[in-house]
């Protein structure tokens, strides 16, 4: 577009959409300008020009339409709650034992802490429940089983070697899958705590 050779505005013959360059002067202030084709044929007079022949329309202060106007509280009212054309009930409340959260869409019937709790919960298994794994965990027979695992292994973790730390007695078997080889010697791993989580991260 800078290589193109410059014509005046009035002995230019381009396309009405064209945006090559041209010598423009302003009709009022006969100043010259270079200039769009498209946009010369559009505006007949420079900017400042045109700001002084069509000036804009302030609409601050009182030029404003909505100057002075305010709610008044009959119309807060009617906008407002029940009154208001939008209104769908109201958003109800958690449906969980004593939750008194206010639900954020009137389409859920669960607050973001309970949605997913027990039957709701996608992994949830009707036949083996928290309280029922608890009860087994306080088994003497079971605790009786974690310390022979730990002493079969002399207190070591069978993955990395640790001894000083917290370790685990791992089902090689899963727990809730095989409760025939809950209690058996050869079930039985002995884990750190991290390795312990290690294994379970690939179940």
């Amino acid at each position: 577009m800078s290589n193109c050779t410059l014509i005046s505005f009035e002995d230019a013959d381009y396309s009405k959409g064209s945006h090559k360059l041209v010598i423009w002067t302003c009709p009022r202030c006969q100043t010259e300008f270079k200039k769009a084709y498209k946009q010369a044929l559009k505006t007949k007079h420079c900017k400042p020009c045109n700001n002084i022949l069509r000036p804009k329309k302030c609409k601050k202060g009182k030029n404003n339409p909505f100057y002075g106007k305010k709610h008044t509280k009959e119309t807060i009212k009617s906008l407002s709650g029940k009154s208001n054309s939008n209104w769908k009930g109201g958003l109800p409340y958690c449906q969980h034992k004593d939750c008194t959260a206010q639900l954020s869409d009137a389409r859920s019937s669960y607050c973001m802490k309970h949605q997913q709790l027990g039957k709701r919960n996608p992994n949830w298994n009707p036949t083996y429940n928290r309280a029922i794994r608890e009860q087994l965990r306080i088994n003497p027979e079971y605790i009786q089983w974690a310390k022979d695992v730990k002493a079969r292994d002399n207190y070591t973790c069978q993955h990395c070697g640790v001894t000083n730390t917290t370790l685990h007695s791992h089902h090689i078997k899963l727990f809730s899958k095989y409760p025939d080889l809950r209690y058996d010697l050869d079930n039985g791993l002995t884990l750190c705590k991290p390795c312990h989580f290690k294994v379970h991260a690939k179940d």
